[in-house]
Parts: C-alpha cells; structure tokens; sequence
C-alpha cells in the first residue's frame, strides 16, 4: 500500500491523525478505506467528525501522550521502522510507552540489532521453556531484538527471558499502549516498559479487542527480520504471524517436536511448508547477512593477535569467494607445509572457512 507523506503542516497531520485513530478506535479495520480517500489527514478529521455528536479535540487528546510520555511516530517520520514500511499494509502510525528508551532509541535498534519475532502457544510445555532458555540467551548474546506480543505462554515467557538476559525486547499489542492486556500479564508488561518498549498502533483507551488479534500479529512479524515459532497447535495465532511473515518476505524458522504433542503439530506442518527447521541459534542466525557489534569486536581482538605470516596469508584472502590453495601459495613466500599450518590455526579461530578440502574464504 502506497501512503502519501502530508505535503505541510506535519505535525497538526501527526496530531489530527492521532484524533482520527480515536474516532475509529472501536472499528478500526475500517480506518485505511476511510481515511486515504482524503488529501489530508485534517481535512479527512473536518468531514468524518463534522456531524458527530461527541466531538473530539484533536490538541486536548495530543496533550494526553504528552502528559503520559507517549510517543507516537507517523509513517512519515524517520524514526519509522523501514521494515515496517515495506508491508503491504504498514500501521499509519505506531505509539510507543518506554521508561528507558526515547523514540531515537527505537529507531536504531533496528539498524543496531537483529529484529526477530518469537510466537507460539500459550499452553508452553517444558520442552518449549527449556529450548527458549537456550536460544534467547545466545541470541541476546548476538544482539538480537526480540519481538513479541505479550501473550500467555510462549510470548511472555520469550519477553521475561530476554530481560533477564539484559537483552532488548518489544511488546506489540492488541491494545493501546495505556491498556496493558492481557491482565494476567500486567507485571511483565511494566517491566517491558522499564527495560524496553511496549508498541500499539491503537490509540489510548483502546481496549483488547478479539478481531485486533490477528491484525496486531503483521507489525509483529513486520519488525521482523524473520519469524521462530516455538510450539504451535494447527490452528494457531502464532501461524497466522507466520504466514503474515511470508506474506511479508520474511525467513520462518519452527522449533521440531513430537507428532504426539498438540503443541508441536502447527509447528510441523510449518517445516513441511518449506519452514527452516531449528536445532541451535546458529540455524537462525546463518539466514541473515548481520554481525553484532559483540562479534565484530571479537573478530577484531583475534585479527590483533594474529602474527605476521598469519596475516599474510588471511589478507590474500576473500570474504566474496573461496580462494585455492594453489593461489595462496603462489603469492606467500613459505613452505606448503607452514601455509597449511597457518591455515588450519585460522580455521580453529573461526576467522576463515575451508571448502572442499582447497579452497578457503573469510568467515
């Protein structure tokens, strides 16, 4: 879906569109057929509103975020998430609640960090808990972002284990950002609003309603660079994120359990589809051309205490194509013997791969 940027006045736009997210709070499925017909967002306010009887004022209701350290991003401004302008129908615009973050903090952490959504079951077994406990700490340990949405099982438990892993993690909800739901998880939600962010792209007031479910679960999969389904019955909120994923362009990876579990069986029929199946973090993180700033470091440290003859050797070589060992050896003034010791003391650091036996690339 194309969406015009307003041609002036952009924040009365941003404020006249907050005002029309709350005419439209309680059916808001119907807001992109209402609203884009109009040149302006003002103009579109002007005449939905002018025979309502409870009218609104746009300034009175801006005052409110403000008042409440709302924030509230447009599709316009650049601290909207590129990712999320690239689905087919993008939120016009995304209210952000955060303790410790402010909106330029959002914004980079999409450029900073790998965005990956994890969905699945409410009913978590102990196995899904146990494989969570796994590949979150490793994955926080590679700087990835972890999005969710806040859900009994395996969303809540994939938010508490990022924050105690000191990772970042963000909640979308079904609900305005004022309205943490559902109830039962209205601890961790405060505790996402101190150590990340909770996201909506309803209004404040907005209650959770059935019908948002569903459409809620494309921003998740579209702040995401790919989607893990960790537990999931056929019929699934967690399958719908993953097929809105697809839908979206986006990798789909699903955790393999027993044909005998419930739980296991959407995630199964995923795998079958063409889902990549999971067995370590490194499954995930291979899909993705990324390097955390953690591991960048770490690649520095070993390229330091290199020697000169190890250096030599690993700056013939591409990081694009493997390079034969035939090669190497014609641009080194060493013995065949020592090249290939060298070589093989690059491998062990993870510094370079080896292919086929002759041919060697930097990792």
């Amino acid at each position: 879906m194309k969406l015009k940027i307003p041609s002036s006045n952009l924040l009365e736009e941003k404020i006249y569109l907050n005002a029309l997210n709350i005419v439209f709070k309680n059916d808001f499925l119907k807001i992109y057929s209402s609203l884009l017909k109009y040149p302006s967002f003002i103009t579109a306010f002007e005449e939905i509103t002018k025979n309502a009887e409870n009218k609104i004022d746009p300034f009175k209701e801006w005052e409110k975020l403000q008042k409440q350290n709302i924030d509230f991003i447009p599709y316009w401004e650049e601290e909207y998430p590129s990712l999320l302008k690239e689905i087919p129908s993008p939120p016009l615009g995304l209210y952000l609640k955060s303790e410790k973050y402010q909106r330029k903090d959002f914004s980079s952490f999409f450029s900073t960090y790998l965005p990956l959504a994890i969905v699945g079951t409410r009913k978590i077994t102990l196995y899904g808990k146990r494989v969570l406990e796994k590949i979150i700490s490793e994955l926080v340990n590679q700087n990835v972002l972890v999005v969710s949405g806040l859900a009994y099982g395996v969303d809540a438990f994939s938010h508490q284990l990022c924050i105690k892993n000191n990772g970042i993690t963000m909640a979308v909800l079904s609900s305005g950002v004022d309205q943490i739901t559902p109830r039962g998880n209205y601890n961790i939600g405060r505790e996402i609003e101190k150590n990340g962010f909770l996201i909506s792209e309803y209004p404040l007031n907005t209650p959770s309603f059935k019908q948002y479910f569903p459409w809620r679960n494309r921003i998740i999969s579209g702040l995401s660079r790919g989607t893990i389904v960790i537990e999931a019955p056929e019929k699934s909120g967690a399958l719908i994120t993953a097929n809105f994923a697809l839908e979206q362009n986006r990798e789909v990876f699903a955790l393999p359990g027993s044909i005998f579990n419930q739980s296991s069986l959407g995630c199964l029929r995923l795998i079958q589809n063409g889902a990549k199946l999971i067995i370590s973090t490194n499954d995930i993180l291979e899909e993705f051309d990324f390097q955390s700033p953690k591991t960048s470091l770490l690649k520095e440290n070993k390229l330091s205490l290199l020697t000169e003859k190890e250096k030599e050797v690993y700056n013939i070589l591409s990081s694009d194509y493997p390079t034969d060992f035939d090669q190497i050896l014609k641009q080194v003034n060493f013995e065949a013997k020592e090249i290939l010791t060298i070589l093989s003391e690059l491998e062990i650091k993870d510094l370079i791969k080896n292919f086929e036996g002759q041919y060697y690339k930097k990792d």
